[in-house]
């Protein structure tokens, strides 16, 4: 095998007992060089039908990948950004609530993560009028984050994640009734002025949605849920002053519209609402509210010593999981399966980048198998 011109004068100034040595190396390098096809060679037509493209591997391949559903509170991966916003502790909790739907009133269930406060969420009745029947508000509130930020809690929050899961415990005999949920991106109408129809308009408008969906109570018998999704990025992403616990009025600031008795106050996060008509026989539900936070604390406390820096992900990836929960807002998904279900994102190539991957030469299905092992 003849050398170059250049591995002919390295062999020259070799010592005289590395020459011999050198001398095969180099024959065998030239001789293994002429095997190997020319890069600007085409590859040979597959004989499987299939386009094969850089690697060797079919041209759809890697087309796609798969993100789990960081906005599900059952998943413990916490909700990247796309910009860097410094370091925060992340908390997911949950607040759980019984309660029973009459014969006579209707239920009313409002849930939405406030972001500045553990106060997730309220139930209380209304009467056939709209009338509040009085006595039976209840209100759900996370208790790692029931204290304001001047009575120990943390110094400020923003909002992460949100799910409502309902689930009906009567018994088979009885189970039933009409149930009315909506996810909703906008807010829902105010209250009215008259303690008489007060909460009227608030029902109406859940049930005349044209994104509600209504079911049997038979339906809720396994834990399901609902997952929140931003309806503000500015408002989602803002760190504001903690408020612990917050009252039923302030509450529904968060989530009605302006009117005489509410101030809308920001909202970070969808709305969610149940309406149960009242039902042939008593019903028994649970309800259990579960929302993301981040936290920031006293840089004197334990938690604010514990703080990371909060993760980021391309814009691509964060859009896109915002957006398949926000086209599922209204399906309910098992409890065990929101958080494992994954998103799909699309892959995105620039010309350049197809143009590179087009030209690469096809690397053999047996030497692409031992890519992971050399890594």
């Amino acid at each position: 095998m003849t050398l170059t011109q250049k591995q002919q004068v390295q062999v020259a100034k070799a010592p005289v007992t590395r020459k011999a040595f050198l001398k095969a190396s180099f024959e065998r390098q030239n001789s293994m060089n002429q095997k190997q096809p020319a890069r600007n060679q085409k590859a040979p037509a597959s004989t499987s039908g299939r386009t094969h493209g850089r690697a060797g591997r079919p041209a759809n391949a890697g087309q796609a990948k798969r993100m789990p559903n960081f906005l599900d509170p059952m998943c413990s991966i916490p909700a990247p950004t796309v910009t860097s916003d410094g370091r925060a502790l992340p908390y997911t909790g949950l607040d759980s609530y019984d309660f029973k739907v009459d014969t006579t009133n209707y239920t009313v269930l409002l849930a939405t993560n406030t972001g500045d406060s553990g106060t997730v969420g309220a139930v209380f009745k209304v009467g056939p009028s709209g009338v509040f029947v009085s006595g039976s508000m209840h209100i759900l509130t996370i208790p790692a984050l029931a204290l304001a930020d001047n009575a120990g809690g943390a110094s400020s929050s923003r909002a992460m994640k949100l799910s409502v899961s309902v689930v009906n415990c009567t018994n088979n005999l009885k189970r039933g009734g009409r149930v009315t949920y909506l996810n909703s991106a906008q807010r829902l109408p105010t209250m009215r002025a008259d303690p008489a129809t007060e909460f009227i308009d608030v029902i109406t408008g859940v049930k005349t949605s044209p994104y509600r969906r209504r079911i049997n109570g038979t339906d809720l018998i396994t834990p399901q849920q609902l997952i929140g999704f931003p309806v503000d990025g500015t408002v989602y992403r803002q760190f504001r002053p903690h408020h612990g616990t917050l009252t039923s009025t302030e509450l529904f600031e968060r989530i009605l519209s302006a009117g005489t008795i509410i101030s809308p106050a920001l909202r970070p996060m969808s709305a969610i609402a149940y309406i149960f008509d009242p039902a042939a026989d008593e019903q028994d539900y649970s309800v259990t509210i579960r929302a993301g936070y981040y936290t920031r604390w006293p840089v004197t406390s334990v938690p604010g010593q514990k703080m990371e820096a909060i993760p980021t992900a391309e814009p691509r990836v964060v859009n896109a999981v915002h957006d398949h929960v926000e086209s599922t807002a209204n399906d309910l998904v098992h409890v065990a399966e929101g958080g494992v279900a994954a998103t799909v994102l699309p892959k995105v190539v620039s010309a350049a980048q197809a143009a590179v991957e087009a030209a690469m030469p096809e690397v053999p299905a047996a030497a692409e198998a031992l890519i992971p092992l050399l890594l």
